[in-house]
């Protein structure tokens, strides 16, 4: 992929319902590169997929990814969005030491030894975006679910909250002008398989927004093409909640 005319955004996590929808926007402004497990599969204008799996990965890989990319595409290099995670249990109160320690791997730890690289790695100006859920910050609401294996689990809100603040807490101990950290913290956005299987679900996640509806790819596009751009520079550590209005009700 030839990415000398417009900057680059690295995407961290190209599969589930969100993402495919966001990179096809992104990619009107934007080149891409897609980096997880499958991401060698897209055949895209202006899109490059790095095929990278990080429940496979270590601190020493992980580090080796991120000086590939700055290697061979450096300045180009405007942001870096993450959006994957593993390690959902089974069910929602799963915490056997195996389901703790994947999990907190999964959805916080790699993501830290990313940003480490990063800043290790990067001297240009770069915006890491972490994409994060409202249940860092709520728990979610019992009368929405029928079954209880499918309430939300624990060690998500709670490993994406750790995510939410491992993510500032590198902002004070580095200190770095030029790599700037913000938080999309998501609200509703059920994929089309939950839509189409329990409508009734789906219906309780509206009637808890004050807005009667939940999220689509379409609704963080403009968020993050700011917090991408030169028009977020003042902006540091900051969260910015896309959740309909739920969490006010």
């Amino acid at each position: 992929m030839n990415i000398s005319n417009k900057p680059a955004i690295v995407f961290f996590g190209t599969g589930g319902h969100i993402a495919p929808g966001v990179i096809k926007e992104l990619l009107l402004k934007y080149n891409i590169l897609g980096v997880s497990r499958n991401s060698l599969l897209k055949e895209t204008e202006g899109y490059e997929g790095i095929r990278f799996d990080f429940e496979e990965s270590n601190y020493e890989s992980i580090k080796d990814l991120i000086e590939r990319i700055h290697s061979k595409y450096g300045p180009n290099i405007k942001g870096f969005v993450f959006n994957f995670y593993y390690g959902y249990p089974a069910k929602p109160d799963a915490l056997r030491d195996e389901n703790i320690l994947r999990a907190c791997m999964g959805i916080f730890g790699k993501q830290m030894q990313l940003i480490d690289s990063i800043y290790e790695v990067f001297d240009s100006s770069v915006s890491l975006i972490l994409i994060s859920s409202m249940y860092a910050n709520l728990n979610p609401k019992y009368e929405n679910y029928e079954n209880n294996n499918d309430f939300n689990a624990l060690l998500y809100g709670a490993m994406k909250a750790a995510f939410e603040k491992g993510g500032k807490w590198f902002i004070s101990y580095k200190r770095r002008n030029n790599i700037r950290i913000n938080i999309l913290r998501l609200g509703a956005f059920p994929n089309n398989s939950v839509q189409k299987l329990n409508p009734k679900f789906i219906d309780n996640l509206k009637k808890s927004t004050e807005i009667n509806s939940i999220g689509s790819p379409q609704d963080i596009i403009s968020a993050l093409e700011f917090l991408v751009s030169d028009g977020s520079k003042y902006c540091q550590g900051s969260t910015l909640t896309i959740d309909g209005g739920w969490s006010i009700s």
